[in-house]
């Protein structure tokens, strides 16, 4: 990943293997290095707001939730109000 930076598959593999260690921090580094490279990947902005929800920062994930539902076009509604729409409310539950 440090020899090629714009490598945007080893960054992924990387921030899946450091999410599943509980290192959510370099997860969300790696993954926000490659909205660097191209800011329009809305999966890597989904998940982005899951490991910012799950590190307690419900602000941040909310703003990549939306960004994610914009970049989608919100053509699927329930991805558009999912977690978004949860966290306007307060009322999210986690399940899994």
């Amino acid at each position: 990943m440090l020899r090629d930076p714009g490598n945007l598959d080893a960054a992924f593999a990387y921030a899946d293997v450091s999410a599943k260690l509980g290192d959510n921090e370099a997860a969300v580094s790696a993954l926000e290095r490659m909205l660097l490279f191209n800011p329009n990947l809305p999966r890597v902005q989904l998940e982005i707001g899951a490991l910012y929800f799950r590190m307690g920062s419900f602000e941040i994930a909310r703003t990549y939730f939306e960004r994610a539902a914009a970049a989608n076009g919100a053509r699927d509604r329930r991805f558009a109000a999912g977690p978004a729409a949860g966290l306007r409310s307060g009322r999210v539950a986690l399940v899994g």
